[in-house]
Formats: C-alpha cells, structure tokens, sequence
C-alpha cells in the first residue's frame, strides 16, 4: 500500500467515525420542529419577529439572535439587524456574544458535578480547600449618630453553598469604607485578563467581608471564588474543566474564554445606549476579546457562546441533566440548582426572578414585570443585555442575544412576553 493511498485511508477512515459521533459531540443545533408540533400558534409566534424588529428600529439594540425550544424541538429562531452596524455586517445565527455573567449559571454547575463526585460537601468551610478564607472578619459600618465602623470576627466560617447563593459577604464593589478598600486592594484591576484567577481570590481572602455568611444576599464575585475552588480540587484549570467536563461532552464548541481568528469575525460589536440614540464602543474589545495567552479564567463572567451553543445548556438542564444520552448531572442536582437557597432572604432581584438558586435567579410567585413566564421558572442576564430562561412547567425554554450597555431589562421582558403569549397548548 503506498503513502498516499494510506492517507486517504486514514482521513477516510476519520470521517467515518466522524460521521458515527452523537449530536453531543459534534455540535449541531438541536433538532427543529414547526412551531404547531411545539404547541405553539404559528402567527402569533410571528409576534418575536415584530417585537425584535421594532426594539431595533427604536434602537434599543442593533441586533439580536433569539431561539426558543419546546418539547426538545427548536420552534423559532431568528437573526435580526446588524451584527456590527458601522461595517455592514449583518446579524448570523452563529454570532457570538460576550454572555458575562450568562457565565454563573455554567460555574455552578461545575461545582455541583464535584459535589455528585463526593469531592466535598455544600456545607464544607470553603477554607477546607481554600485556607486563605479561614477566620475571616466581618466590617460593620458605622451608624448616622457618628458609630465609627467596626470590624468584628466572622460568626461562622463561609461554605461552598454561602458562595453558591451570593450569601457569603463578598460583593462587586461596595460603598464607604469597604468600597475604599476593595479600591485600594485592586480588586477591579485583578478582574483583568492579565491576572490569573488564584490572585483576585487572595485579595479578596485578604479583606472583611460585608455581613455575616448566610445572613444577607448580595450579589458577587462568589462565583470567581467558586471558579478558583473547581481548579483547586479538579487539578485542572478552570477553562480545561469546564471545555473537558462540559463544553465537549455537550458539543458547545462555540463557548470558550477566548477566541480563535475565525471566531472573532463572528464576534458582535457591543453599543452603548445614549439617550434614544446607539454608539459603538470600543473599550470591551480590549478587555474580554483578549487572545491567546488570557490568563483570567473567571467563574462568573468571561465566556463568550452563540445562541445554538446556550440552547443547548438549556436543554439539558430542561432534560433534567441530560442532552443525547449524555449525562452531565442528576436529576436531583437540576432540582437544587433551580430552586430557592435563600429562603426568606430577599434578594432583591432585577432581573424577573425573586429569589436565588444557585447561579440563577428563581421563579418563586407572578411579579408585575414579566407576569407570563410560570412560577418555577428560572434564569438569568449578563450585562451586556444577553438572557435565558427555562421554564419547566410548560417544557420549553427562550434564548435571547444582543450586545448593549447598560443592560436593558425591558429588551428581554418583550421578547418573553412575545413568547409565552403564543403558547397555545
């Protein structure tokens, strides 16, 4: 048998196999179906295209891509506008989105595949794993009659499932004197893609929390927190796990920390909202478009993924952890993940839910401002205006990309209600 023809074996036989793959690894979008078999009205799902089309004659936005998928099956999807308006480029399904804190959702599913594996408990001090966060302090603020502020031993060590539900005392940022020395430790500098992840954890182990764990919701870098504690008892970098453990087994193969050349030509340009009026920036590029050697791998923002690529981390959470024979977690980690950890703690939630699983904001009664999504429901928004949300009670889930700034709650709650409002059966 000579060279060549060996070689056109071997690539024959390579494509083959290829060929034999499930739908998990090779990443394809799910199966579509007509939006009748999905129980939905056809005409009135036209409404998503009016409504998305509308946001952006408004110039809410300049473009988006949405899909939604019902009973496994894809019943609409959509690419509208401009991928980047000023170059002419219009909108594709394979855009990709920078999904910032879209990114939570994904990290918490992370640590709750190491829970199933008995790495450790919910309830294990994080400094078990991280002994920097042992004996932490709590700052309490002085009062308005002149009480200067106090800082005071924590009452009780802070746990994996403190940092799950944003209730173990770290913030974004903070005001007064705790603002002052998140500021003067960096704390926003090591948010940079130059800063391995092992160092924002350290100064922030370093500092007082703002409360006391598990007595207060505040939403945080808990996640970067729990990004680093995935590295520390996985071995592996926190991009490595989640590309081997996730991203592969489900077929995302357009959800990475950083992009390739060619995915960069597929990267929609962010705009910034000014008065009526939409104004490309810049200033994102250079922060989270970084290639190559980005050495900040956070758990709660930075993946960039495309509306096929999300949906399909929706649906296997709608399938109870399972997509095409692949299975990522129980059954019974789903039903934590998507449930209330705060109990009575109000979080205060601006984002359509009312309380908080882990990595998603929960469903817990009708509120006025999405009023048809179903109790039980869950979700969440990166804030460069990207959404999702999964509702379990009619089997079906919403994807919802767009690239502006500030985040516009209004974008997603039309394109939900243009949704749920064709549901016919």
């Amino acid at each position: 048998m000579n060279r060549t023809y060996r070689t056109w074996a071997v690539l024959i036989s390579m494509l083959l196999v290829l060929n034999m793959l499930p739908l998990a690894v090779c990443g394809e979008a799910l199966p579509s179906g007509t939006p009748e078999s999905a129980g939905f009205s056809p005409e009135r799902l036209k409404n998503v295209d009016t409504v998305v089309n509308a946001m952006i004659e408004r110039e809410m936005i300049g473009g988006a891509v949405t899909l939604v998928a019902r009973h496994g099956k894809i019943a609409h999807t959509g690419a509208y506008g401009f991928m980047d308006r000023e170059r002419g480029i219009k909108m594709r399904r394979d855009s990709l989105f920078r999904i910032a804190s879209m990114t939570k959702p994904v990290t918490s599913l992370a640590v709750l595949m190491l829970f199933e594996e008995g790495r450790f408990l919910l309830t294990d001090p994080v400094s078990k794993y991280i002994p920097e966060f042992k004996n932490m302090n709590v700052l309490i603020p002085g009062g308005d009659d002149g009480q200067e502020p106090e800082i005071v031993p924590a009452k009780r060590e802070i746990t994996i499932r403190h940092l799950l539900s944003h209730t173990a005392g770290l913030a974004y940022g903070w005001g007064g004197t705790l603002g002052e020395m998140y500021a003067e430790a960096g704390i926003a500098e090591l948010q940079k893609p130059q800063y391995p992840i092992r160092e924002l954890v350290m100064a922030l182990a370093k500092l007082p929390l703002g409360y006391h764990p598990g007595e207060e919701y505040k939403y945080s870098l808990s996640d970067d927190v729990l990004g680093y504690l995935v590295e520390v008892v996985s071995g592996m970098k926190f991009d490595r796990f989640l590309e081997e453990r996730l991203f592969a087994p489900l077929g995302m193969n357009d959800t990475v920390f950083y992009l390739s050349d060619e995915q960069k030509t597929r990267l929609a340009a962010l705009y910034n909202v000014k008065g009526d009026k939409l104004e490309k920036s810049d200033g994102i590029e250079r922060d989270h478009a970084a290639p190559g050697e980005r050495l900040h791998f956070a758990g709660g923002r930075g993946l960039y993924s495309t509306v096929d690529d999300y949906a399909r981390f929706c649906q296997m959470l709608l399938g109870g952890g399972e997509l095409d024979g692949v299975r990522i977690v129980s059954r019974r980690t789903v039903d934590i993940f998507s449930t209330n950890s705060v109990g009575d703690i109000e979080p205060n939630l601006g984002e359509g839910g009312d309380k908080w699983g882990y990595g998603v904001s929960v469903r817990t009664k009708r509120i006025a401002d999405n009023e048809l999504i179903s109790t039980g429901s869950y979700m969440k928004t990166g804030a460069w205006s990207t959404y999702f949300w999964i509702d379990p009670a009619e089997d079906m889930f919403g994807v919802f990309m767009t690239q502006i700034r500030p985040m516009n709650p209004e974008t997603y709650f039309l394109f939900s209600t243009a949704v749920m409002q064709a549901v016919m059966e």
